[in-house]
C-alpha cells in the first residue's frame, strides 16, 4: 500500500512530494506539465499490470484517477497562466 501512495500519480502523497521538489528546481508551469505526463504515464503502466493480473476493480480506479488528473490539468493551467499573466503586469508597472 505504501509503495502504491508514493506513485506520482495526481491525488497521491508521491506526487506532492516530487511536486514540492521541482517546484524549488523549475517553473511550476513547467513542473506541472512533467508531473502531467508521469502521472499519465505511471496509470498506463497501472493499468497494464491490472490487467496482465486481472484485476478489473484496480483499472477503474485508474481510469477515475485519469479522470481526476485531466479536470485538474484544466483547471491548474489555467490557474498558473493567470498568475504567470499577473506577474508580468505587475513588473510593467
Amino acid at each position: 500500500m505504501l509503495l502504491i501512495n508514493l506513485l506520482p500519480i495526481y491525488p497521491l502523497d508521491g506526487y506532492r512530494i516530487v511536486s514540492k521538489i521541482l517546484n524549488k528546481i523549475f517553473d511550476p508551469l513547467y513542473t506541472f506539465d512533467f508531473l502531467f505526463w508521469i502521472s499519465l504515464f505511471f496509470i498506463l503502466l497501472g493499468i497494464i499490470i491490472s490487467y496482465f493480473f486481472r484485476i478489473y476493480f484496480v483499472i477503474l480506479i485508474f481510469i477515475l484517477l485519469t479522470l481526476n488528473l485531466i479536470f485538474k490539468r484544466k483547471k491548474e493551467v489555467n490557474a498558473l497562466k493567470m498568475k504567470s499573466l499577473y506577474n508580468i503586469l505587475i513588473r510593467v508597472k
